[in-house]
């Protein structure tokens, strides 16, 4: 991976561009594996185990693709939505605002310099975008502020790209993320893709980030899916 990463300036620019190819609850992100699926499984899982939720945080919202599904099963819900990008929370807070009657309260920042209320929220989503943090302590930080902003027996959960411990594991995996692009994009696709992730991402094993998730307090952390590159999962907050 490149040393020499994206700063926040340039991400925010990039996601500025994209805000259309981020909009679509039937194709998710296309080029993430298996991006419909994990939104489905992610909402499902927090409509389960918190029906009566009334407090929602998304954190890299983007267009709120996760604000957007699970208010559509929750209503009601007021829908706090965190984005570097002005045009992603503008198009967020438009496409929220259809489907649910709570209110929809647009941050646009960086979630490392963002306070956040502690026990307050019931659930926060984190869509591709913990990718960014750069540094083992930035995940520390960012995590434990999440763990205290939750109410007890809130959820967090993280949907991401991630790489793999052994070399050669990771090689198989990177490998099986290229083969799926190239049938699904093209090669030209691919490699854009793939050089992206390589300027701007700094993507961290599962095991790392589930360790980061339990040093914080989650003693409860559940493995939604995996498929080569990418995984969701999330920890439960002990309840009182």
């Amino acid at each position: 991976m490149n040393n020499k990463k994206s700063t926040v300036e340039d991400i925010r620019n990039k996601f500025d561009s994209l805000v259309d190819k981020f909009s679509s609850l039937e194709t998710g992100q296309d080029t993430i594996i298996d991006s419909v699926l994990i939104l489905d499984l992610l909402t499902k899982t927090v409509t389960a185990l918190h029906s009566d939720a009334t407090e929602l945080l998304d954190i890299g919202c983007g267009a709120g693709n996760y604000s957007v599904k699970i208010a559509s099963f929750m209503p009601a819900i007021n829908c706090t939505l965190i984005d570097l990008s002005s045009k992603m929370l503008e198009r967020a807070v438009e496409r929220a605002k259809k489907v649910t009657s709570g209110k929809v309260i647009p941050i646009q920042g960086d979630i490392r310099k963002i306070e956040l209320r502690e026990g307050f929220f019931d659930i926060i989503v984190a869509g591709t975008s913990l990718h960014h943090l750069r540094s083992d302590e930035e995940w520390k930080q960012v995590v434990q502020k999440i763990y205290n902003s939750l109410k007890p027996g809130g959820s967090f959960w993280i949907s991401d790209i991630i790489v793999h411990e052994n070399e050669k594991v990771n090689e198989v995996m990177w490998n099986r993320y290229a083969e799926i692009l190239i049938s699904k994009r093209g090669e030209e696709v691919k490699n854009w893709v793939f050089e992206q992730i390589e300027i701007e991402d700094t993507p961290r094993t599962l095991n790392f980030q589930v360790d980061i998730l339990r040093n914080a307090g989650f003693k409860k952390v559940e493995i939604l899916h995996k498929h080569a590159t990418y995984a969701a999962f999330g920890g439960i907050k002990r309840g009182t």
